[in-house]
């Protein structure tokens, strides 16, 4: 189905060759759609166009099976299928919301890019004029120097350090349960030498890796750990810190890993995925929300699978004062109740 496409059309393919310019079934119908605009007869506005996009999108979103799609649309009818979604999606507000041009916010840009098949429409776009023609000045900048993890962290501490920055330090993204305390007591450890790291739990690998006044040189990947210490770094054992750092050290890589770090406890977001009962992770569910409620007066909400489960209040994440009868959630459950729903 194209972008294009009358989405509660049940004749409409998803996935499809197409015509040559991917908005028509064959190209018999790109060939008559050719010719009657040829002949001059009036297409539909730019807003009804607009809508079609939005409307597309989220039919898209909703049934990405060609088959769920439209046996959904034969059974009700495509009128019925767009005053339902509509309770549930403000179509005719993500319309107006796309179909408006604010003005551009800042139009001196630098766009960088890695020279690879995929940057060609941002390369092609400087020399045919599109981002002039949207009132843009680009200067297009290749990125090729600064491949990978190792030489993008470099790259951003030597501009750290032109900027006045003395220490830089470098950490992985999957330490769920990190405390700021353990991480002040490795920056005071660190100051005693000009570059240093932290293994994580294996030994293998590096969760932390500090630069006082010197290049950052990082070796993430791979055995990291006797990397960043062939490089000169030191490893900032619990000697040399004083104390255990344990939630340092605890990346998650498996899921034995989050259990590991859910035992050393993990923060507020992290805790409310888990099933505090097991110690482990709920599930993955979409949910709608009904308007039963069980015997302690919580909300019950149906899963895909038609089973009911509770909705308790304080599962429902910031966005949401209440759950409105309908509404559908995504949600992480265990045992029988939601223990974090968000949209």
């Amino acid at each position: 189905m194209s972008t294009f496409d009358n989405p509660f059309d049940p004749d409409r393919r998803l996935n499809r060759a197409g015509c040559s310019c991917g908005r028509h079934r064959s190209q018999a119908e790109h060939d008559t759609e050719a010719q009657r605009q040829l002949q001059c007869v009036p297409v539909e506005s730019e807003e009804k166009r607009y809508e079609g996009v939005v409307a597309s999108a989220v039919m898209r979103a909703m049934f990405p099976q060609d088959a769920s799609r439209r046996a959904f649309l034969k059974s009700v009818g495509a009128s019925t299928a767009l005053a339902a979604i509509s309770q549930f999606f403000p179509l005719k507000t993500a319309t107006e919301v796309f179909a408006q041009g604010a003005a551009v916010e800042k139009k001196d840009l630098k766009v960088g890019f890695i020279p690879i098949t995929c940057a060609t429409p941002i390369i092609m776009a400087h020399p045919m004029g599109f981002y002039a023609n949207h009132g843009l000045d680009v200067e297009v900048i290749s990125e090729s120097g600064h491949i990978g993890i190792n030489s993008a962290l470099s790259r951003g501490a030597e501009v750290l350090q032109a900027q006045g920055f003395t220490t830089v330090v470098a950490c992985v993204g999957d330490l769920p349960a990190l405390r700021h305390d353990s991480v002040r007591r490795i920056l005071d450890a660190s100051r005693a030498h000009d570059r240093s790291f932290v293994a994580d739990a294996s030994g293998i690998g590096t969760t932390i890796l500090v630069a006082h006044n010197v290049r950052l040189e990082p070796q993430f990947q791979g055995r990291s750990a006797a990397a960043h210490n062939a490089s000169g770094a030191v490893s900032l054992s619990e000697d040399v810190i004083g104390s255990p750092v344990a939630d340092a050290r605890r990346d998650v890589d498996t899921e034995a890993d989050l259990v590991a770090a859910i035992g050393l406890g993990v923060g507020k977001a992290t805790g409310a995925l888990v099933d505090h009962g097991t110690g482990r992770l709920g599930c993955y569910e979409l949910i709608t929300v009904t308007q039963w409620r069980n015997a302690v007066g919580d909300q019950l909400a149906v899963t895909a699978s038609g089973r009911r489960i509770a909705l308790p209040i304080e599962a429902l994440g910031n966005e949401l004062r209440y759950a409105r009868v309908g509404q559908r959630l995504h949600s992480v459950t265990a045992e029988g109740r939601v223990l974090s729903a968000w949209l």
